[in-house]
């Protein structure tokens, strides 16, 4: 597909996204959950956490919940005050020490599969050196939303921060933390790996960690709403005109073929793979409303998806 041949439903979608500014975009996306981290989030995040004993600190806690059969605990992460409102989600940055390993456990032939590390080259490319490097770098932190933020709880979202790669090292369930997330609404619960951490996140009007208690994580009212309030968001991304998207191909991982690229999607992700040569490095532009892969002037893939994302 040729520049002169994209849809003109995509393009005239496009052309109502460029009103928005990247920034407003991104904070578009935030406000509705997805997570996002830019390198100024993470600039952001580093400055607000480093305390030099000057100023003042908010002191917000958080809960480990270990994957050993030992008891729940609260954990503190310092702000500065005067970064309340820019420093985002403190977590994915604070926590990534507490995922960080530098022994020999991974399962590297999982890890070769992994996007983690992709390669447009193919995973065989890739060196067992290179692969247990990746595995070394500083802890990969993940981010499950356990409770999304809506207007009935005044946008304050509640999250679990998993190991990315806990079951690359082979990490054993954390079934406590499973169950907590089967009460919350979602049956069967997700794989969790190893350690897990429970943290609060305000959405509105902006992004910034608020405390979560031990005795809350046990059995707190918010629990008991959970399932309610991630239906209620359900029902917000539905689109204004509260129209359920049908059931279409690709749905429940069963994968779909289109001229130049497959899809698989279920109810909360769509995956789309393109086919495009090593070279020239591809160009992907992620709107709202429209998705487009280009490779120099050639448009591979434009897309207008369903409702805004």
């Amino acid at each position: 597909m040729t520049e002169s041949t994209v849809p003109a439903t995509a393009t005239a979608v496009e052309e109502k996204d460029d009103d928005m500014t990247m920034e407003e975009r991104v904070n578009w996306l935030k406000s509705r959950g997805i997570q996002i981290e830019t390198s100024e989030d993470r600039k952001a995040a580093a400055a607000a956490t480093k305390h030099d004993g000057e100023g003042e600190c908010d002191t917000i806690r958080y809960v480990h919940i270990p994957h050993e059969p030992k008891a729940l605990s609260e954990r503190t992460v310092h702000r500065s005050k005067s970064k309340r409102h820019t420093a985002g989600d403190l977590l994915l940055t604070h926590l990534k020490p507490a995922f960080h390993s530098s022994d020999d456990t991974t399962d590297l032939s999982l890890l070769k599969s992994s996007p983690l590390v992709g390669s447009s080259a193919g995973p065989s490319t890739v060196s067992p050196s290179t692969l247990q490097s990746v595995a070394e770098q500083e802890g990969h932190v993940e981010q499950f939303r356990l409770v999304n933020a809506v207007p009935s709880n005044k946008f304050t979202g509640v999250n679990l921060y998993i190991d990315e790669i806990g079951l690359l090292k082979r990490l054993p369930l954390n079934q406590r933390a499973m169950e907590l997330a089967q009460r919350c609404g979602y049956d069967p619960p997700p794989l969790l790996y190893g350690d897990v951490f429970v943290g609060r996140v305000q959405y509105q009007p902006t992004i910034g960690n608020v405390d979560v208690k031990v005795e809350e994580v046990m059995g707190g009212e918010w629990v008991e709403r959970a399932a309610v309030q991630n239906l209620e968001y359900q029902a917000g991304t539905m689109g204004v005109s509260g129209e359920r998207q049908a059931v279409v191909d690709g749905m429940d991982g069963t994968e779909q073929e289109a001229e130049g690229y497959s899809w698989t999607q279920t109810n909360d992700e769509i995956e789309i793979r393109v086919k495009i040569p090593a070279t020239p490095k591809p160009t992907v532009t992620f709107r709202p409303m429209t998705l487009r892969v280009s490779v120099g002037c050639d448009v591979k893939v434009a897309l207008e998806l369903y409702a805004r994302v």
